[in-house]
Parts: structure tokens; C-alpha cells; sequence
């Protein structure tokens, strides 16, 4: 939330049990702008938050683009939408 954004998102992901999670924004072609989480996390509720910069540090351009969470065997996407 919010979405569609203008700045920073911030985005929740319940997790029922400690697994490996990795959290990435993707563009639409799915290469990978950024990765938000990537390491073992505990069960419960992760608060994360994009604040709409590549992994260079550059801002991103408007658009749609893809979060994407693998825990374990669960694999779900949301999109998120940029405006200028």
C-alpha cells in the first residue's frame, strides 16, 4: 500500500512457519530490479518496503511492475503500479 504508488510502498507477507524467503520487485520482461528480502525469516508478519529504486539506487520509471515472494513452497505475486 499504496497502489498505485507515487513514492515508497510498503507491503506485508504472513509466514506460517521459518523458511528461506526471497522478496524481489520484477519488471514486466520479469528481470529482477531489486531484491527486497533473501535469507531465513522467522514465522509471522514481515512489514517490507520498496521505495522505488533499482538495486543501483536509480529511481524507476512509471509503470507496472511485479512483487514477488517465494517462502518455501508458496510462490504469489502483486502487482504494483508506479506513476509519475
Amino acid at each position: 500500500m499504496p497502489n498505485p504508488t507515487f513514492g515508497s510502498s510498503t507491503f506485508k507477507l504472513s509466514l506460517s512457519a521459518s523458511t528461506r524467503t526471497r522478496v524481489e520487485v520484477l519488471d514486466l520482461s520479469g528481470r529482477s530490479v531489486i531484491t527486497l528480502l533473501d535469507q531465513t525469516v522467522p514465522a509471522g508478519t514481515l512489514d517490507l518496503e520498496w521505495d522505488g529504486r533499482d538495486r543501483d539506487g536509480r529511481s524507476t520509471p512509471p509503470g507496472m511492475y511485479l512483487l514477488r515472494a517465494r517462502a518455501g513452497d508458496d510462490d504469489v505475486a502483486q502487482r504494483i503500479v508506479r506513476l509519475k
